[in-house]
């Protein structure tokens, strides 16, 4: 059973989703449901017709579509993979679940686990040394090699928005769709 969550932001929660995934806690299973989110989402069609009007109001190639694909394919599988990865392992997340909600104007995906809370501390999506990396001018090879995960999602999305209640964290992924490609 989902968890509820009546004073949940962002207002699109009062209705229905138009998708919804369970999964398990299981790595593997990241892969498979970010595809299927970007999908429903509408997008699939659009990384792979080449341009053009997209037949079931699916997305076109070329309206910017590509770049918002690959937003939430980030987002998604960052977010997917610090539940996997940090939530206390399967005794302590049995199910991840996705919600997606598709607006005229926007997206908004939600990720929630059952897990225990997220410390405080690990909310933070980047440290200070993060936050002065000078990716142009420094050495790569000698940043450290994880602990990016949520300064990508950020920089990913418009807005990330955390929820605990009911036992259950929520995380919601919002993404602004440009007037190209927004729903009729």
């Amino acid at each position: 059973m989902p968890c509820q969550h009546p004073d949940a932001v962002p207002a699109v929660v009062a209705r229905a989703p138009d998708f919804e995934l369970a999964i398990a806690n299981d790595i593997r299973a990241v892969p498979g449901a970010v595809d299927r989110t970007i999908s429903a989402a509408g997008f699939c069609d659009a990384l792979s017709l080449g341009g053009g009007a997209v037949p079931g109001g699916g997305l076109a190639a070329g309206s910017g579509a590509e770049d918002i694909a690959a937003d939430l394919r980030l987002a998604l599988a960052e977010a997917l993979n610090n539940v996997v990865e940090h939530g206390g392992g399967p005794a302590s997340v049995t199910v991840i679940r996705l919600r997606l909600w598709r607006e005229a104007e926007r997206l908004t995906i939600c990720i929630e686990d059952d897990g225990p809370p997220v410390p405080a501390e690990r909310l933070e999506p980047h440290g200070p040394e993060r936050a002065a990396v000078d990716f142009a001018s420094c050495d790569l090879d000698s940043l450290p090699e994880g602990g990016w995960g949520l300064m990508l999602i950020a920089a990913s999305v418009d807005r990330v928005h955390r929820h605990r209640g009911a036992g259950c964290n929520l995380l919601f992924l919002e993404k602004r769709l440009p007037e190209t490609i927004r729903a009729t």
